[in-house]
């Protein structure tokens, strides 16, 4: 329920990016802590009381490794382009990639009503506690800008960071099993590492040379409109044309 809230809460960005795990899983756990702490979840989520901060923490991190796998091999497909004024006044071209990603997260819960309503539900006994598999549809989001280079280059080196950024939130995620305060960190880590990584790349993009700029000779192909001759030819974005 807190999750689905965050998701909600951070979809009124309007953003894709701002649907990452770091920020909707990450101010989950965040805003967890705090209601434990003012005794606030007794009443209104009992069962945060019983929350796994390792176990959380290590989820985050395989979370932003699937987005990082998944930002690298589909985010470049299908950016959408843009026509703006740059700072000198000059009409400039860009890329940008918005994808949003659903998947089946099956997580396991402590077994209570829902079990109890559902006899045929299968339980998984742990010790002395029962839990039962929940499957909950779970949203990735993936934003970026790109007006310095070519869609694939760009979107590419992120999504590589971002997976080892989850890779680091997870081995931090395990080592909190031995000292939990480690959690604590490593999901502050998540959040402020991932809007550094956002704010890295605008400032590089920002840096290099404008990709999609009026060129001396020929044209380059910032989009394509379906059914018109420049689909016919088979024209690609990116690619630059020219005139003999």
């Amino acid at each position: 329920m807190l999750i689905a809230a965050m998701t909600i809460v951070f979809s009124l960005f309007f953003k894709a990016s701002a649907l990452s795990s770091a920020y909707t899983l990450g101010f989950s756990f965040i805003a967890a802590l705090g209601l434990m702490h003012f005794q606030v979840s007794h009443s209104w989520l009992p069962q945060l009381s019983m929350m796994n901060a390792s176990a959380v923490v290590i989820l985050l991190g395989l979370l932003l490794m699937t987005e990082g796998i998944l930002a690298y091999r589909t985010a470049h497909l299908r950016t959408s382009p843009a026509m703006v004024m740059s700072a000198r006044g000059l009409l400039i071209g860009q890329q940008r990639a918005n994808r949003l990603w659903l998947l089946p997260l099956v997580l396991l819960m402590p077994a209570g009503e829902f079990t109890s309503s559902l006899p045929w539900w299968p339980v998984l006994q742990v010790h002395d506690q029962s839990f039962s598999f929940i499957l909950i549809p779970y949203i990735i989001g993936f934003g970026q800008r790109i007006q310095g280079s070519l869609p694939i280059v760009s979107i590419q080196i992120t999504a590589r960071r971002i997976l080892m950024l989850g890779l680091a939130v997870a081995l931090l995620g395990a080592a909190s099993i031995w000292f939990e305060p480690i959690a604590w960190g490593a999901v502050l880590i998540a959040v402020i590492g991932r809007a550094f990584l956002s704010w890295k790349q605008r400032v590089n993009d920002n840096a290099a040379p404008f990709y999609f700029s009026k060129r001396n000779q020929g044209l380059m192909v910032l989009g394509i409109i379906p059914n018109t001759p420049a689909a016919d030819l088979k024209s690609l974005r990116s690619e630059k044309s020219s005139q003999k």
